[in-house]
């Protein structure tokens, strides 16, 4: 699918449970996707989410089981609730704000594939303990700015994780 520019938002649920998609275009004039708008896409492995889109509703790729890889933009200051949830082939999200970005509850969970998560910004010290799987420090490396990697290491839920720098800031 591509969606033509003149579409400015995604609404909730606008593609929940179309089986069939397996990529999407979305257009820079896109500022927001609503919740659940990617539910259950289980076949969805190519998405591009432009520099445009500020906000991502709660469920808004859960169950995207086919699901590689995310880069979300610079906008982007929190991953809400369940958002990835169940995204079992999702193995690495990258967050390109250069502010601290929240993890809400479940965001992650379900995301047995997932090796790796760069942060580009600062300090996560909202993140829910319930974010990830119990057991997702085991398999998850988390990549951060050289000056944040101490406080990390320092700090719950992410001093379970494997934290590396990523690049001097």
């Amino acid at each position: 699918i591509v969606i033509p520019n003149s579409v400015t938002s995604i609404s909730s649920s606008a593609f929940a449970s179309c089986s069939s998609l397996t990529s999407i275009v979305i257009p820079n004039s896109v500022t927001s996707i609503g919740s659940s708008a990617f539910y259950k896409c289980s076949h969805l492995q190519v998405i591009d989410i432009p520099n445009s889109v500020t906000s991502i509703g709660s469920s808004a790729f859960e169950g995207c089981s086919n699901l590689t890889s995310i880069k979300l933009p610079e906008g982007i200051t929190d991953v809400r609730d369940n958002t990835f949830k169940g995204c079992s082939s999702l193995k690495r999200v990258e967050l390109l704000s250069q502010v601290p970005v929240v993890f809400h509850s479940g965001s992650l969970r379900g995301c047995s594939s997932l090796k790796g998560i760069r942060l580009h910004g600062g300090w996560c010290s909202n993140t829910s303990s319930d974010a990830f799987d119990k057991n997702a420090s085991s398999y998850i490396n988390v990549q951060v700015p050289e000056i944040y990697v101490n406080a990390f290491k320092n700090a719950e839920p992410w001093s379970k994780f494997n934290i590396t720098k990523h690049y001097s800031h």
